[in-house]
């Protein structure tokens, strides 16, 4: 019988480690046992891995995100360029990141977990900055996380384990995990599958996994752990494996590490499941094949779409946006603020595109208005107009004008200020010295310069802070792009 032995080592910073893992790979190769799985790929033996591959200049597939263990980086890559890896930050090579993913409608953080000491983190996708960092526990002795993926039809985020030495006796467990608290609950152990080394759900909330030992794709009820086979992948997979599911294309992809016992080389790359039979498909090299191993493989979910509510200038109106997390953003318009009915959208912004000198405190937000050829009464440098350019939208549709401009126009502006209400997790905010600091800064287009958005109605209010609970307020009377930074 093949019998698979599975070891997660220990990595330790520098070169020295790279070295050390080489030899213990080869020797374990040479001795004909299976190889380590859930730790660093053998490395060249030069023990030094080539400068990292540039971005394609044509991406054509999907955008997905991973963790390189030999640089200890975060990268990302488009699925049809795969041999072009972007390095988005380094770590100091002492991490094992074997699971991460994002949660529905937010595709810039990024939760990962790390392997041996369980550490889990918020990872921002932009600057690779990891935001907080906790201990997730298992419930027994000699486990080792192994992978992480959220259904996407609950947002809920589950979590595998396995054992330090996977045979065919092995058991594999499946958690739940709470992103806020680092909480991990058990689910229960895999009633197959002894060695589960990634976690994927397709688009309709059912969990699959890669097993190891006996090279199969299983698919896993998650609320029980019960586990079915659904069929040999047809290589063989050794080290960390990676495994997430595309919504855009509805392919589920690996980032395979794999043995050819014929060459004694070990290969990484990226494949394609099918979730009929379990068979992959080679698609290309991951980087050049032989430098890098990705531990995770992570495609980031669609944005939850804008937010709108029509506005009435008698009763006025309130937007509620709640983030994957449910925290809220409530913008609440008086009565008076508008002359006419109009439609107000929310829309969620992934990239603010601050200036330097603040810390962003990751929320932000366009607000934009359009009405059915209403004529609203603008206040320009602080001065009411009475007869104002009409709001953009077609007869008896509301269409959204592009972030609360009016063609040819200045910015939309309330008559009344609008309350604006933002709550905001403790990740939000875990590199921001002072939460009494936090500030709404808004992009005056015209200059592309970013103020303070307390500066936009004509009498200036204030902040009203409550660190306690998270929550900042103050008033507006412009429409335009918005976002939270601190000091």
């Amino acid at each position: 019988m093949n019998r698979k032995r599975v070891v997660l080592l220990a990595l330790v910073s520098g070169l020295m480690a790279v070295v050390m893992l080489w030899l213990q790979v080869t020797a374990v190769a040479n001795a004909g046992q299976a190889q380590p799985t859930a730790s660093a790929l053998a490395a060249p033996a030069a023990g030094v891995a080539p400068a990292p591959n540039g971005r394609g200049l044509n991406p054509r597939g999907s955008n997905a995100y991973g963790f390189e263990h030999f640089a200890d980086a975060l990268v990302s890559f488009d699925v049809n360029n795969a041999y072009y890896l972007n390095y988005i930050a380094y770590y100091g090579g002492a991490n094992l990141f074997v699971g991460a993913d994002f949660l529905p409608g937010d595709n810039q953080m990024l939760y990962a977990i790390e392997a041996i000491s369980g550490t889990f983190s918020a990872v921002d996708t932009f600057t690779g900055q990891r935001l907080f960092t906790h201990t997730l526990t298992t419930a027994t002795p000699g486990e080792f996380w192994t992978g992480m993926a959220t259904d996407p039809t609950t947002g809920i985020l589950y979590a595998s384990t396995g054992e330090s030495q996977c045979t065919p006796l092995s058991v594999s467990y499946l958690y739940t995990v709470d992103p806020q608290t680092a909480q991990a609950t058990l689910v229960g152990p895999l009633t197959l599958g002894p060695c589960l080394i990634a976690i994927s759900f397709d688009g309709q909330g059912q969990l699959y996994g890669l097993e190891i030992v006996n090279d199969e794709l299983i698919k896993i009820d998650k609320t029980t752990a019960a586990a079915t086979v659904v069929g040999p992948i047809g290589f063989d997979a050794n080290f960390s494996q990676g495994m997430d599911f595309d919504e855009a294309t509805n392919t589920m992809y690996l980032a395979a590490v794999e043995y050819d016992s014929f060459t004694g080389v070990f290969t990484s790359s990226l494949r394609t499941a099918d979730l009929a039979t379990g068979q992959t498909t080679f698609v290309e090299f991951l980087g050049s094949g032989f430098y890098e191993e990705l531990g995770t493989i992570a495609f980031a979910r669609p944005y939850t779409p804008t937010t709108s509510t029509v506005i009435d200038p008698a009763t006025g109106g309130q937007i509620v946006y709640a983030d994957p997390l449910g925290f809220e953003t409530r913008i609440d318009v008086p009565p008076n603020a508008v002359s006419e009915t109009v439609a107000l959208f929310f829309s969620p912004v992934r990239d603010p595109g601050f200036i330097p000198g603040f810390t962003y405190a990751n929320r932000a937000f366009d607000l934009d208005l359009a009405a059915d050829h209403a004529y609203l009464p603008l206040i320009v440098n602080n001065t009411s107009v009475a007869a104002g350019r009409p709001a953009a939208g077609l007869p008896g549709v509301f269409a959204a004008p592009s972030r609360g401009t009016q063609p040819g126009g200045p910015g939309v502006t309330f008559l009344q200020p609008v309350t604006v209400t933002i709550e905001y997790s403790n990740a939000d905010v875990s590199q921001i010295q002072d939460e009494d600091s936090l500030r709404l800064y808004y992009l005056e287009e015209s200059s592309g310069r970013w103020i303070d958005a307390i500066n936009t109605c004509p009498q200036p209010g204030g902040y009203t802070s409550d660190p306690v609970n998270n929550v900042v307020q103050l008033q507006i009377c412009h429409l335009t792009r918005f976002g939270l930074v601190g000091n």
